[in-house]
């Protein structure tokens, strides 16, 4: 379930948003995908920074975007040196933990989030999550994913979970119309928590 009395849309502007954010990288231009994973193999973040630089060639010139990944783990080190061999160092920023409070106007304050998972995901809560604050998702399509995404399946799921795919989808984001905040948070409320605790 999704708590929907702590994750819900802001009546706020995501400029607004993100000054409330002190890491750097939020006051930066340009779109912003945002991440919250622990940092381990199976998350898939690896594919995510090679996605990032494939997008990044992809639009040289024409427009700037931003990653950003919440989260600790033993691959931290692993991945913010695959960020620098890439150059990706003013493009994916890394923010470590993410205190529970502050986790709702994470997603709130985000363009799109992004679930590269590479295996073994039981649920997928971090798209109801992201879903309830009214932002959308691209998610990879492993475990339940593809089910917790339900009729926004087919705009937010990746062919597969490779970077190539992951920056596909993120590249067809920053060209399309979002869909509308309400019908995200309306689809997430149909897994609120009282609602599906009363079910169980």
């Amino acid at each position: 379930y999704v708590d929907l009395k702590r994750f819900f849309p802001s009546v706020e502007s995501k400029a607004s948003l993100r000054k409330k954010l002190d890491h750097r990288a939020w006051q930066k231009e340009g779109p912003i995908f945002f991440c919250l994973r622990r940092l381990v193999p199976r998350m898939g973040l690896n594919r995510l920074i090679e996605a990032a630089a494939w997008l990044k060639k992809k639009t040289e010139g024409r427009s700037s975007f931003n990653v950003i990944i919440g989260g600790e783990g033993p691959e931290r080190d692993r991945l913010e040196a695959s960020t620098m061999d890439l150059r990706l160092e003013d493009t994916v920023y890394f923010l470590g933990k993410i205190a529970e409070k502050e986790l709702p106007l994470h997603y709130q304050a985000a363009d799109c989030f992004v679930l590269p998972t590479r295996e073994l995901e039981c649920f997928g809560l971090p798209i109801l999550e992201s879903f309830a604050c009214g932002t959308p998702v691209i998610a990879t399509p492993i475990g339940s994913i593809p089910e917790v995404l339900g009729p926004f399946s087919k705009i937010s799921l990746t062919e597969d979970t490779s970077p190539e795919r992951i920056g596909k989808a993120m590249l067809e984001f920053l060209s399309a119309v979002p869909p509308p905040r309400e019908k995200l948070s309306q689809y997430a409320s149909n897994f609120d928590r009282e609602k599906i605790l009363s079910q169980l």
